[in-house]
């Protein structure tokens, strides 16, 4: 008897309310004084996804499909991700993203801005407005801690104020495998990224780009460190304006909210 074979193609479907409580400091001034005062900012944010993946093991795909909606504002958004394989398992790793709003209150959509840079400390607060993802330091802006950022809408690996749009963004990212058997240079990967917002997001030029090499510490995505090759005239632009140097271009994610403790041991062995 001949056994059925299994579907590599899933879907799921996720529906949830953010219920999100936060602290916040108000500031009064005036000639004479300034008063400061402490309060909650309380907000709902719903969220739904669905989500269809092909888990096969040659060009395995998945795409995500999300909308939000709360707090004066609702946004949709698309996520493909499709791997091209070639010999020893190495692969063309290619990721699309897309967003828009459909709606929001004037002035209140700055907090959900599509970012070009994905989530992270830098600029003005985190981006994290779910809190998805766990960081050294949420709050940091500078140092190691400032450093961290998840791959998140446009995805970009060097951080950079420009391509924040409270209209639209698309993006696509590219991470090459080198196709060489060694354990050590199994590690390194080429990305890069192109993207594209409206133009009040943009400094000038209509396409963003970067690009540069990536070093896994883990395997499976759970902590790369980025060191940028190649950057946009508009993101140069941003690190010489603001004396920044080489230093503060190089960004890493840590991914450890995608597995629990009890697989640390093993995900560190495999990384090392």
């Amino acid at each position: 008897m001949k056994k059925r074979k299994r579907n590599p193609v899933t879907h799921s479907v996720l529906v949830r309310a953010n219920w999100i409580l936060t602290d916040e400091i108000n500031y009064q001034f005036d000639s004479n004084s300034t008063v400061i005062s402490y309060g909650n900012n309380e907000k709902l944010i719903w969220q739904a996804k669905y989500m269809i993946r092909n888990n096969r093991n040659v060009h395995p795909w998945n795409t995500e499909l999300e909308y939000q909606m709360g707090d004066g504002m609702s946004k949709l958004s698309l996520t493909a991700n499709y791997t091209i394989n070639y010999a020893n398992g190495k692969g063309i790793h290619l990721r699309f993203f897309g967003g828009t709003f459909l709606d929001k209150e004037d002035g209140n959509e700055g907090n959900y801005r599509w970012r070009m840079s994905g989530y992270g400390p830098r600029g003005f607060g985190n981006h994290d407005y779910l809190f998805e993802h766990i960081y050294f330091g949420r709050s940091e802006n500078d140092g190691f801690a400032g450093a961290q950022f998840s791959e998140r809408d446009g995805a970009f690996k060097v951080y950079s104020p420009v391509g924040q749009s409270n209209t639209w963004l698309a993006a696509l990212n590219i991470k090459l495998d080198l196709p060489v058997k060694s354990r050590f240079l199994n590690k390194f990967k080429i990305y890069a990224d192109i993207g594209t917002a409206d133009a009040n997001a943009l400094a000038g030029n209509n396409i963003l780009y970067d690009a540069g090499v990536q070093f896994s510490l883990f395997g499976n995505g759970i902590c790369d460190v980025y060191f940028p090759i190649l950057l946009a005239p508009d993101i140069k632009d941003y690190y010489s304006a603001n004396g920044l140097g080489y230093g503060s271009m190089i960004r890493f994610t840590f991914n450890i909210e995608r597995f629990g403790l009890q697989n640390l041991g093993t995900m560190i062995s495999e990384g090392l």
